[in-house]
């Protein structure tokens, strides 16, 4: 998934290692649980916003790492839209 690298590196690097141990399966799941909830999630934003880097710099924001402002015309997410990405970044 593109961005969430930037954003949670060990995610992509755990999918990795266990590809080079032969557990396929566990591999998958691990994409499964992450990437395709944060890419469900980016797309609402992007449909609503009509930019994806809001939602990569409040990510950053969440996982306690900088990003600076949307610059304009960036919409920032909502308090709400922050929570539910917040819920996916932490579980």
């Amino acid at each position: 998934m593109p961005h969430l690298a930037t954003i949670w590196p060990g995610h992509d690097l755990e999918p990795f290692s266990l590809l080079k141990a032969g557990q396929h399966a566990q591999a998958q799941e691990a994409i499964d649980q992450a990437n395709w909830p944060f890419g469900q999630f980016r797309s609402k934003i992007v449909g609503r916003t009509g930019g994806e880097v809001n939602v990569i710099k409040a990510a950053l924001e969440l996982c306690g790492r900088t990003g600076e402002a949307s610059h304009v015309p960036m919409r920032c997410l909502t308090e709400d839209e922050r929570n539910e990405l917040g819920e996916l970044l932490h579980g």
